[in-house]
């Protein structure tokens, strides 16, 4: 019964630790092409605003980009960032360009140049053919979002295209069930293994025999 007990509880555990500090989605839409493929499974960590890091792959909530509310865009600009965008394609941040070999083939796109205020994010799609993102906007102008709206950095696709594995938060908890599952079947093997009733020597008094008589 202890090793069955220890064993639900280290899955239980395990459970608690991703609810905790993870979230799943799907990748509805083709704005992340090829980086995510439409239909992939990700997985994302929850992350507060302070957390989030130019290049991260985020979950935000951007009504005005989604009926849905949620979409996932990568990190271009943080606060404080001077963010320029070319008629070819390219971006530069703080002054240098940025190397973005993720990127669906070449496009063309209005020139764009803005400074990122404190509490915004400058966001861009990965397929920015037709990605709704930071560049849209009913003025024409770019739009930043504010990072209160992230919900977290994507860390894993069933597609398999991030490279980074799994997380170590991730794969501990992972660890923690397959331990948990392994002493939850040895516990149940030996509960249900069948008792061997006792020998009793001869002439030795048993439950089901009176005693003999002298």
């Amino acid at each position: 019964m202890a090793t069955t007990a220890a064993g639900v509880i280290a899955v239980v555990a395990a459970i608690a630790l991703v609810l905790v500090n993870f979230t799943f989605t799907r990748q509805d839409d083709e704005a992340m092409r090829p980086t995510l493929e439409s239909g992939s499974v990700l997985i994302v960590e929850r992350i507060g605003p302070e957390e989030v890091r130019r290049g991260d792959l985020v979950l935000v909530n951007a009504l005005t980009w989604s009926p849905d509310g949620y979409v996932v865009r990568r990190v271009l600009g943080t606060p404080g960032d001077q963010v320029k965008g070319d008629i070819v394609g390219g971006v530069s941040v703080n002054g240098t360009w940025v190397d973005e070999p993720y990127l669906y083939e070449g496009y063309i796109q209005k020139p764009y140049d803005v400074k990122i205020r404190p509490g915004r994010l400058f966001l861009l799609g990965d397929h920015r053919h037709i990605a709704v993102d930071s560049r849209s906007s009913t003025d024409g102008q770019p739009v930043t979002i504010p990072a209160s709206q992230v919900r977290g950095r994507v860390v894993w696709t069933s597609h398999g295209r991030l490279g980074a594995g799994l997380p170590p938060t991730l794969r501990n908890a992972r660890t923690l069930a397959a331990g948990g599952l392994t002493l939850t079947a040895l516990g149940a093997a030996l509960w249900s293994r069948p008792i061997k009733p006792t020998r009793h020597r001869e002439g030795q008094n048993t439950p089901d025999a009176p005693p003999s008589a002298t």
